[in-house]
């Protein structure tokens, strides 16, 4: 006799439990929105404060004097400043283990960047590696915090502090 009303409780819980988990507000598909990821970094960045490098470009101008820190070789890409802003992330990468962006998370007003690195016997060796990508305007006017995931380390900038 419990059991009949045990196991229904326990999935109605469940069932609870689940409605009360905050999804993601977005998931950014990334290969929508990556504009290019080359092997370069801006002479300033510096390894040793916390390995990565975030910059954002809210105009044409920005996006352009960022571009040419970075030495890309491409183009830079035509894009409506009226919707989107533009994100670089500078990061160093084993040369034999390439790192790439697994995934953007926007919850609220924090954006996470998860970062993937292919497992194996990586060389120490410190490669630049830079990733340029776009963010809705709508999106990007309300984050507060990114935060890097890049296996166990987790790196939070606050928006206040990135160069723009």
């Amino acid at each position: 006799m419990k059991n009949k009303f045990f196991f229904p409780l326990i999935f109605a819980s469940l069932i609870f439990l689940n409605a009360c988990v905050k999804t993601s507000d977005h998931n950014i598909p990334i290969k929508d929105y990556l504009l290019s990821s080359e092997q370069s970094l801006p002479e300033q960045f510096n390894r040793s404060e916390n390995n990565f490098l975030m910059q954002i470009a809210n105009t044409k101008n920005e996006s352009k004097k960022i571009w040419k820190e970075y030495n890309n070789d491409k183009n830079l890409p035509e894009i409506d400043f009226a919707k989107y802003d533009i994100y670089f992330l500078g990061l160093t990468e084993s040369g034999s283990c390439p790192t790439n962006i697994k995934e953007i998370r926007i919850d609220s007003s924090m954006m996470n960047i998860m970062l993937f690195t292919k497992d194996g016997e990586c060389t120490a060796d410190a490669r630049p590696k830079n990733f340029v990508f776009k963010v809705d305007k709508n999106i990007s006017t309300k984050l507060t915090n990114i935060v890097i995931i890049d296996g166990n380390e987790k790196i939070t900038f606050d928006m206040k502090d990135i160069k723009h």
